[in-house]
């Protein structure tokens, strides 16, 4: 809500230089986050499956996949972190300042998100 009330949506011709800067902090403390909210939404799920009497081959199907969830939250924490150096030329110049480019960004989207979600978008 903070970036829509700064402009965040309209043309950026008409947004002044600080309020992008604002819109742009606001996007990244979203992405980072949101990379967090379903795997972790996924961890709690399977902490409380533990608590079920399951066969020791189900709990330790819980456990990897509870592994891997960790694993996805971290990645994604670590690719955020890492996607600009130093971390705020994300948001704003920074002489020195190093981003990936757009053809990275584009294929880190694409394993984040996954092909099969990709092609199931497409209409046939």
């Amino acid at each position: 809500m903070v970036a829509v009330s700064l402009g965040f949506g309209r043309y950026s011709y008409y947004i002044s230089d600080s309020a992008q800067i604002q819109i742009l902090k606001c996007v990244f403390v979203v992405a980072f986050f949101g990379g967090l909210a379903a795997p972790i939404a996924r961890i709690s799920i399977g902490v409380m499956l533990l608590d079920f009497q399951f066969s020791i081959m189900r709990k330790m199907v819980i456990y990897a996949l509870l592994i891997i969830q960790l694993a996805i939250a971290l990645a994604s924490s670590l690719v955020m972190l890492l996607q600009c150096r130093p971390i705020h030329a994300f948001w704003e110049p920074v002489p020195g300042g190093v981003c990936w480019s757009n053809a990275n960004s584009q294929a880190y989207g694409y394993v984040a998100t996954g092909k099969f979600s990709i092609d199931s978008d497409r209409q046939y």
